[in-house]
């Protein structure tokens, strides 16, 4: 047992959790903190001063983490009659165009503020962004290389996976997450940050209930872990931290890889898919940073993990990339919408963008099906023309206004004749009013009317590849009397 002094740095108000409460004992950030975990909060609060009174565990990147099994107050008055503290639910940021109302920096006390307007519908005429929510690599360790922050800045709302480049993309109006994984962790060199750590702490390395490994899809190479034993919670919490040192402090979140519950062969011994997801949930909150997290949609459990007021949005990895899920990927994107958080569709095609025009329209048209200007955020892998271009299309300087049907609870609200389709009064492309539009789409293997012959008679169509290696929209196209498979449509009057 130790006995240490500190402040309590974070009130956790994800409900009751293992360590619900951190206690500050010393700075040292990014290296050689202290910090304390206990498992109730009680009624103390941020910037209280109290003894904690714990066991070690092992160094996490040079932080101590004691786990307390005692907390005294010493200083600072005790609340009376009133509710433990809790941080605001953040919100996700508004609009590139609009600085954000609170961009989450290090202090000795983290905040997890994100805060925006609710989604108001926008005045009839008045334009808005100049594109939607983008995501793309800029400075990332697997893309975007030869992309300048300025290069950038017109088309871009985030970037991720950046590596040494978050202030200068941050003083260009773009903001930058960085990977974490607390899941899964492989041994393949500088994948996975945390693959020593977990070797050295076999104890939370998930087993059957044979005492078997559970790896990754079969890979022997990467293990899942088992989140369940909350010991595990300050070695990914020592990741995020690590980031935050390394790629900046002006880093606008953390992104949580493989969030998604495990196939039932690789869940630990006792332990269901919800339980997992449950646990996922307690490890995310477990640290005061924001974060995104890939798993939106897997299911309803997943999406719960939105109402965890430090994660401020999920991704739907794979988005659109099969008819199979289209549906699935609609409503887990809607599931965001309703609760105010960010939805990032991440299409992982990864052909040519020059030579997947249609794809991209199907993409895009299915984007606007569920489109929040605030919230939703694409994040497309299509290939540039060259190496100094960028995976952002021209198709997103379209941003649809005023939409004639509120957004939906699921897709199948906007399904009419085989197609799905939703009709917008305005939509600008860069700023000007192109007039009222409708996406159309048809998910479907088989050809389907167009809903709206006679209404709209031009579409958009596409030319050329990105927006920094000379893509085009135009407006010209002729509308379609019928649907084929797979494709998508946006038509204007």
């Amino acid at each position: 047992m130790i006995s240490e002094s500190g402040t309590v740095r974070t009130v956790n108000p994800y409900g009751t959790l293992p360590f619900d409460l951190m206690v500050q004992i010393s700075p040292g950030v990014p290296y050689g903190a202290i910090n304390c975990y206990a498992a109730n909060s009680g009624n103390f609060r941020v910037g209280d001063l109290v003894n904690c009174v714990g066991q070690y565990t092992k160094n996490v990147f040079n932080n101590q983490w004691i786990i307390a099994s005692s907390l005294t107050l010493q200083a600072g008055p005790q609340p009376t009659a009133s509710p433990p503290i809790t941080t605001p639910t953040p919100a996700p940021p508004p609009p590139p165009t609009s600085a954000p109302t609170a961009t989450p920096t290090p202090s000795p006390v983290p905040t997890t503020t994100v805060t925006s307007p609710p989604a108001t519908a926008t005045p009839a005429g008045v334009a808005p962004a100049n594109h939607v929510l983008t995501m793309a690599l800029v400075h990332a360790w697997n893309g975007g290389q030869n992309v300048s922050a300025s290069q950038a800045a017109p088309y871009l709302s985030w970037a991720s996976n950046v590596s040494n480049y978050v202030s200068t993309l941050s003083a260009s109006g773009i903001k930058a997450y960085a990977y974490t994984d607390g899941t899964t962790e492989a041994s393949c060199s500088g994948c996975s940050y945390l693959w020593n750590t977990l070797q050295a702490n076999p104890q939370y390395i998930s087993r059957n209930c044979s005492n078997a490994t559970n790896n990754v899809y079969g890979d022997t190479g990467q293990e899942w872990v088992d989140v369940t034993k909350t010991g595990w919670y300050p070695y990914w919490v020592g990741e995020v931290e690590h980031a935050y040192s390394t790629e900046g402090s002006t880093l606008a979140a953390v992104f949580s890889d493989n969030n998604g519950a495990p196939p039932t062969s690789a869940l630990p011994c006792g332990v269901t898919q919800s339980q997992y997801v449950a646990a996922v949930g307690k490890m995310l909150a477990s640290t005061s940073r924001p974060v995104i997290f890939n798993g939106l949609a897997f299911g309803a459990d997943e999406q719960a993990l939105l109402d965890i007021p430090n994660v401020i949005g999920g991704m739907t990895e794979g988005c659109y990339s099969g008819s199979w899920t289209w549906t699935t990927d609609e409503n887990a994107q809607l599931a965001a919408v309703a609760k105010n958080k960010l939805s990032i569709c991440y299409d992982t095609r990864g052909t040519s963008g020059a030579s997947s025009t249609g794809s991209r329209l199907f993409d895009y048209a299915s984007f606007l099906l569920v489109f929040n200007l605030p919230t939703t955020m694409l994040f497309e892998s299509f290939a540039p023309a060259t190496s100094g271009g960028l995976s952002v299309y021209p198709e997103t300087g379209l941003v649809p206004t005023n939409p004639l049907v509120a957004t939906p609870g699921t897709i199948a609200a906007l399904s009419t004749g085989g197609a799905y389709a939703r009709e917008y009064a305005h939509c600008f492309y860069r700023g000007t009013d192109e007039g009222a539009c409708a996406a159309v789409v048809n998910p479907s293997g088989t050809s389907v009317a167009f809903p709206y012959v006679g209404k709209y008679s031009r579409t958009l169509v596409l030319s050329g590849s990105d927006v920094l290696d000379g893509g085009s929209a135009s407006f010209n196209g002729s509308a379609p009397g019928t649907l084929a498979p797979y494709s998508g449509v946006i038509a204007f009057k």
